[in-house]
């Protein structure tokens, strides 16, 4: 199924995908290293603001591509459902 999307749009998903999983990975120790040096507020203030940005990005760019042809603005399931965790 993979082979049979167009190029872009498996470029996209791989990019996607890579770009999620650097930013698992390198996330966790960037929140250890800003509580060492900055301290433990600071840094769970830095990584509260990152994650709700995230939250909202997803959530705008969910909206733009899920809304129906009478109401492009209605959100999605997907787009609340970050939002209650």
């Amino acid at each position: 199924m993979f082979k049979s999307l167009h190029p872009n749009i498996r470029l996209r998903l791989c990019v996607t995908f890579l770009s999620r999983l650097s930013g698992s990975m390198i996330f966790p120790f960037i929140a250890i290293y800003f509580s060492r040096e900055l301290g433990t507020s600071v840094a769970g203030g830095i990584v509260m603001t990152q994650v709700l940005s995230n939250c909202l990005l997803a959530s705008l760019e969910d909206i733009g591509q899920t809304g129906s042809a009478e109401n492009p603005y209605l959100p999605s399931v997907s787009v609340l459902t970050p939002l209650l965790f």
